[in-house]
């Protein structure tokens, strides 16, 4: 039950839904944020009907910056857009620490000799 707790807390639900595939929810989201047009537009129309953006697993979770860039390319207005564009804004910092962080690591194996 513990573990149970942890993996949800975590964003993995594996071990409560029994699976690896998407529930519902999370394939209108991968549809919203992958797709072109109408299909894109309907699947992101009927997940913010069906799901709770406070509630989001972490799998769900992890493809806001990507669901942001699409709706944002398919011009929507909705409330959801500021939250969306902040989860984007915030993932893009991070990448860019981890970047940096990288950039460092790279230049001190290049300097001993270790290709990368």
């Amino acid at each position: 039950m513990k573990q149970q707790k942890a993996d949800t807390m975590q964003g993995n639900t594996s071990t409560l839904t029994g699976g690896c595939w998407p529930l519902p929810s999370q394939e209108l989201l991968l549809k919203a944020a992958l797709l072109q047009g109408q299909p894109a537009l309907d699947a992101w129309e009927q997940w913010v009907e069906t799901v709770d953006i406070d509630q989001l697993d972490g799998g769900s979770y992890r493809l806001l910056p990507l669901l942001y860039r699409s709706m944002q390319k398919h011009h929507v207005e909705h409330p959801h857009m500021k939250r969306l564009k902040g989860v984007y804004r915030q993932v893009w910092y991070k990448n860019q620490m981890l970047f940096h962080g990288m950039t460092k690591l790279l230049r001190a194996l290049h300097e001993r000799g270790i290709r990368t």
